[in-house]
């Protein structure tokens, strides 16, 4: 046996290096001949099982109508989000498109024209209900939202933005048919009518009013 310190050779049974004094470690007590060391049985087999297939067949039921509802939802509030900013968008241009038809070419009336925000039929509260609903309809097809309040208070903005389109143009729809019906009363044919412009306006608030129901009701995905 040699010293692991100096080199040295030692006896096995020394505790300490004769030439260098240094503490050697403990050995092994010595085998009898003929003799092993015991070693430890190998640990038992693990006993196969076959999987257990539709063990739980309600629970996979579940697990797929979740994940298809939470596919519908995803549709329905991406259909909602269309439908707000398409009729946003639509009810933004048709502030430029005419309120009044004139045959004689002599006198035309645009949303935009009309400026004086005292009253209802206003082409700049037509740009305010448009762009709310053009912001909300967004907000819903980017599914830029939170929680479950989040798509209620998007569903709700849009519908808000929606009915102001309609109360704008369905002012506008009384006044012009006042003056019609006056123009008519007195015998003057003006060669006034309603303008195309009026009619996209009432069909732009009511698509973005059922894009705003659809973000309102569908509060998952």
């Amino acid at each position: 046996m040699v010293c692991p310190s100096c080199g040295a050779q030692i006896e096995p049974a020394d505790k300490f290096c004769a030439t260098c004094g240094a503490a050697l470690p403990e050995t092994m007590p010595p085998q009898p001949p003929g003799e092993f060391a015991a070693v430890p049985p190998p640990p038992p087999a693990a006993q196969y099982r076959a999987p257990q297939y539709g063990a739980n067949p309600i629970a996979g039921l579940r697990a797929f109508a979740g994940g298809l509802r939470a596919f519908v939802g995803g549709l329905l509030a991406l259909a909602g989000g269309l439908r707000a900013l398409t009729g946003g968008l639509v009810a933004i241009a048709s502030a430029w498109l005419p309120w009044i038809n004139d045959s004689s070419g002599r006198f035309s009336l645009k949303p935009i024209d009309a400026t004086d925000m005292s009253n209802l039929a206003c082409g700049y509260y037509l740009l305010i209900g448009g762009g709310i609903a053009v912001a909300c309809g967004l907000l819903l097809v980017l599914r830029v939202r939170r929680g479950t309040s989040l798509p209620l208070l998007l569903g709700i903005g849009a519908i808000a933005g929606s009915a102001l389109v309609l109360a704008v143009e369905a002012v506008a729809y009384g006044r012009i048919t006042d003056t019609i019906n006056r123009a008519s009363g007195l015998g003057a044919d003006t060669g006034i009518s309603i303008g195309y412009g009026l009619w996209v306006g009432i069909g732009a608030g009511v698509v973005g009013a059922l894009g705003g129901l659809v973000g309102l009701f569908n509060r998952r995905a």
